[in-house]
């Protein structure tokens, strides 16, 4: 019988998992078995808190650590959710958010907590932190990225404002699309950067070099000024506004993850 297991997954499993370079296409590539998926889920009416997730993972975890969500006041852009991985001995309770099906037709968590909402997924390396940073902020271009959905929807029908109407209440949902949509950016190489390149600090870790075959990657670069001063953040080669938004969530999360 197949059950839900909330259990620890250990990292050894949880490593094996595709990371998101390696299936990024797969809403394109597999857009019938999409569409098969979400058939079922309307058949058996099940809640609209049932999606589907597109497997994949960002960085590898060391044995006894979890990808969880928590969220992060930042002001003047409210609560963000970000994933890390954390301890699991020394943050309970934690319940599963995202699950696979294992061997035995079991579903079990491989992502703990959290909610998540429309959004750019942004990688931070240096600390195995994926930030959620809402829709409406904008991410500096680059040709190297790529944009891909990771959690569809079940098919509900549309308001004439274009919003989902969920469930048999007739609800009405901000969200104008079936599906949710992330972007995640690439890592960038930066070989050439090292701890000492002008305070620049590259942030590579075990886990960005088990992924790249040796070679360090990163597209978030933070420059570590004098005391009291405003950090430096690049991205995608890009140097942040100050005043941006994007500036504003990425030095706070620095600051405070």
């Amino acid at each position: 019988m197949t059950m839900i297991k909330n259990d620890i997954l250990p990292a050894a499993i949880y490593n094996t998992l595709p990371n998101i370079r390696d299936v990024f296409n797969v809403p394109e590539a597999n857009l019938a078995d999409i569409a098969d998926l979400k058939h079922l889920l309307k058949k058996h009416n099940l809640s609209d808190r049932v999606r589907i997730k597109l497997v994949h993972i960002h960085f590898r975890l060391e044995e006894g650590e979890i990808f969880s969500a928590r969220e992060i006041k930042v002001p003047k852009h409210g609560s963000i959710n970000i994933m890390q991985p954390l301890l699991a001995s020394q943050h309970q309770p934690l319940y599963g958010h995202h699950y696979f099906v294992d061997d035995q037709g079991n579903l079990l968590a491989y992502e703990h907590a959290g909610d998540n909402f429309a959004s750019h997924e942004l990688e931070y390396p240096a600390i195995r932190t994926c930030i959620d940073v809402p829709i409406e902020i904008r991410l500096p271009y680059s040709e190297d990225s790529f944009n891909t959905t990771t959690e569809f929807m079940q098919d509900w029908p549309m308001s004439p404002e274009g919003f989902e109407v969920v469930g048999e209440s007739g609800a009405v949902r901000q969200v104008p699309n079936q599906y949710q949509h992330y972007t995640h950016h690439k890592h960038y190489t930066h070989c050439q950067r090292t701890d000492d390149d002008n305070g620049l600090f590259d942030g590579t870790t075990n886990s960005d070099k088990d992924f790249s075959d040796g070679e360090a990657m990163d597209g978030l670069y933070i420059r570590y000024g004098v005391s009291g001063l405003p950090l430096d953040i690049e991205l995608a080669g890009i140097k942040l506004d100050q005043s941006s938004g994007l500036y504003e969530i990425v030095s706070y999360i620095n600051n405070n993850a």
